[in-house]
């Protein structure tokens, strides 16, 4: 990011402290009482896809690298599931159950831009970002962004 100013930056770094605060404080205090089945196993086919893909450019398959690392596919699914996938499902329900609250939707304008964002701040195309990124990524890239800003607003910091 470039920042015309150093005031600009201060206060650009206070926001962002101050939302991770926030999305600290929702996260400790928000329960989940169930995270979706299909949603879990379509996130974690997702990630698998993205461990696949890094490991080729190390010349190593899913199935040598788990060997190597003495787990089964079912133990590195249970795990990569507990410790990433649920978490970020968490943040993730807790964004978009407040984003109902506040009666607020993500338009497809809403995604384009976020692209569009993206793809500025990295001098690559939409076309680009939206490929790397995927629908999922950008819409809960605009949601988070949509409700952290509500929140920073709204906030009552003590």
């Amino acid at each position: 990011l470039v920042f015309a100013s150093e005031n600009k930056y201060l206060e650009d770094a206070n926001k962002r402290t101050a939302e991770n605060i926030i999305m600290a404080k929702l996260e400790e205090t928000s329960k989940i009482k169930e995270y979706p089945k299909k949603d879990k196993d379509y996130l974690f086919e997702e990630s698998k896809k993205i461990i696949e893909k890094n490991l080729a450019g190390y010349g190593y398959d899913l199935k040598s690298y788990l060997q190597m690392m003495g787990q089964t596919e079912e133990q590195f699914k249970t795990e990569t599931i507990k410790n990433q996938i649920e978490p970020m499902m968490k943040t993730q329900m807790i964004l978009y159950s407040i984003l109902d609250e506040i009666g607020q939707k993500v338009t497809k304008d809403d995604i384009t831009a976020q692209a569009n964002k993206i793809a500025k701040e990295y001098s690559v195309s939409a076309a680009q970002v939206k490929e790397a990124y995927g629908e999922y990524q950008l819409e809960y890239k605009a949601v988070s962004e949509k409700v952290m800003d509500y929140l920073y607003k709204n906030a009552k910091i003590k």
